[in-house]
């Protein structure tokens, strides 16, 4: 039998929040880290979002100011989801000992059909996030490009930048390629955040449906009494981790 591991549906969130700065696994580079995290987050999303902020103050049609807004709010709460995640991201780690001993309790072939199901969904799932924010990658790379021909030089997003990038082909090459990478930023964020609520709630529900099924055994198989009393007492004690 295959080793059962559910915390492997994980490892692409935290595959980006290393990316992203704020899970550090490191043993003997955390200080370099810690530095290279805030750094990486000052200079794109926070900035980003700063520099969306200021272009809101300038002059712009009604047009141009209702999209600065929504762009604004979007990365605003994407900086804010981000944010909790970040202080949030131990807590997060201690979900995987309790799934490990989970899955250490998944013994019979029954379970085991639970647990695959299980993992089918979230593999659905995690196709389905993957392909929504790739659309939204490969759709801001075609509006960069398309931008960089036109004749007169037009930004992804209307902001303020702190050089002249009207007048010059490398000041708004320099920018725009500063908003795409802010942009793959925010996909980035919004991936590994996105795709962590719902995987853990179906890992839950495949939990939960793998210890129903347990408990619903005790009393129907063949067997003894103190098997039956040390299988309970451990459904209790699974029932428990999955509370926390």
């Amino acid at each position: 039998m295959a080793v059962l591991d559910s915390t492997r549906f994980f490892r692409l969130s935290y595959t980006f929040w290393t990316l992203l700065g704020i899970n550090n696994n490191q043993t003997g580079w955390k200080k370099l880290y810690w530095i290279y995290g805030i750094l990486i987050n000052l200079f794109f999303p926070i900035s980003f979002c700063c520099s969306l902020f200021v272009g809101l103050l300038q002059p712009q049609t009604f047009q141009e100011k209702l999209e600065s807004v929504v762009v604004f709010i979007s990365a605003l709460s994407c900086c804010a989801q981000f944010l909790i995640y970040a202080l949030k991201i131990k807590d997060i780690k201690e979900v995987d000992h309790i799934l490990r001993k989970l899955d250490e309790r998944i013994l019979c072939n029954e379970e085991i059909n639970i647990f695959e199901e299980m993992s089918s969904d979230i593999q659905n799932m995690t196709q389905f996030f993957g392909w929504s924010y790739l659309a939204v990658g490969v759709m801001a790379i075609l509006s960069g490009i398309s931008n960089m021909f036109q004749s007169q030089h037009r930004l992804l997003y209307s902001a303020w930048l702190p050089f002249d990038w009207h007048n010059s082909a490398l000041a708004f090459c320099i920018a725009g390629s500063f908003q795409l990478l802010a942009l793959f930023f925010c996909i980035a964020q919004n991936f590994a955040d996105d795709s962590f609520p719902p995987i853990s709630l179906r890992l839950l529900t495949g939990h939960l449906s793998c210890l129903e099924f347990r408990i619903s055994t005790i009393g129907h198989r063949s067997f003894d009494h103190p098997y039956r009393i040390v299988t309970l007492q451990l459904s209790i004690q699974d029932q428990l981790a999955l509370y926390e």
